[in-house]
């Protein structure tokens, strides 16, 4: 009887040590931080990324060279710029002798009448050598002018430049020194149709168009039978 009390005793108080041992570790274990509270809706002042603003900082862009500096890049802009809508970047690229021509006569640089600068040319040779070992510069280039999209006419032209005081280049002189006419004659049976056709093509209007078509053509073409394709061709 004795030994039955003192066992269970001993289990009894083994379980109450084992209970206070937990408790105890329990009370040694510290407790979890606070969930953090929800971001601010407000207009918060944003947090400084130094990585990210230093990415973000970019220096001055480079300075864009002046294509004037070289002979052969003063005749590139100058025969580029040959067009009513950039009159004054032509004429800054001229001398003041040459803007005074200019003023006086404007179609020999920028043409008439719809007759426009539709390709030029110049000789890579000629382009290398160009104002190399001068103060002056002669360049031959080929023109090509057109009226609506129809070529008119071929012309070679002399371009006379000039380096002045500050280094750079200027165009001091303009010829014509030969012109071939591309035009046919309208004297020529079916010209004037096609031309006024072409122009209409030119334009992107096939309403005028279709007034120069041919009663066949216009019924393939409203029954899609590549009538438009033909026409855009």
């Amino acid at each position: 009887m004795v030994q039955r009390i003192a066992r269970g005793t001993i289990v009894g108080v083994a379980v109450s040590l084992m209970t206070i041992a937990a408790v105890v570790a329990m009370a040694q274990t510290p407790a979890p931080p606070p969930p953090a509270p929800p971001p601010a809706t407000g207009d918060a002042p944003a947090q400084a990324h130094p990585a990210s603003e230093a990415s973000a900082i970019v220096g001055p862009p480079p300075p864009v060279e002046d294509p004037t500096t070289t002979a052969g890049g003063a005749l590139t802009l100058f025969m580029a710029s040959r067009h009513y809508a950039t009159i004054r970047q032509l004429k800054s690229v001229m001398t003041p002798a040459l803007q005074a021509r200019y003023d006086r006569y404007s179609a020999t640089f920028n043409g008439k009448r719809g007759i426009r600068i539709a390709l030029f040319e110049i000789g890579e040779k000629q382009m290398q050598r160009l104002g190399a070992r001068s103060k002056e510069a002669v360049a031959t280039v080929k023109t090509l002018w057109e009226e609506q999209g129809e070529a008119m006419e071929l012309r070679v032209e002399s371009v006379r430049l000039a380096r002045q005081a500050d280094g750079l280049w200027r165009v001091s002189g303009l010829d014509k020194v030969s012109s071939e006419s591309l035009r046919f004659p309208d004297a020529v049976p079916g010209v004037t149709t096609l031309r006024i056709l072409l122009r209409a093509w030119h334009r992107h209007s096939l309403a005028s168009a279709r007034g120069q078509m041919s009663a066949s053509f216009l019924k393939r073409y409203d029954k899609g039978d590549g009538g438009e394709e033909a026409l855009k061709a």
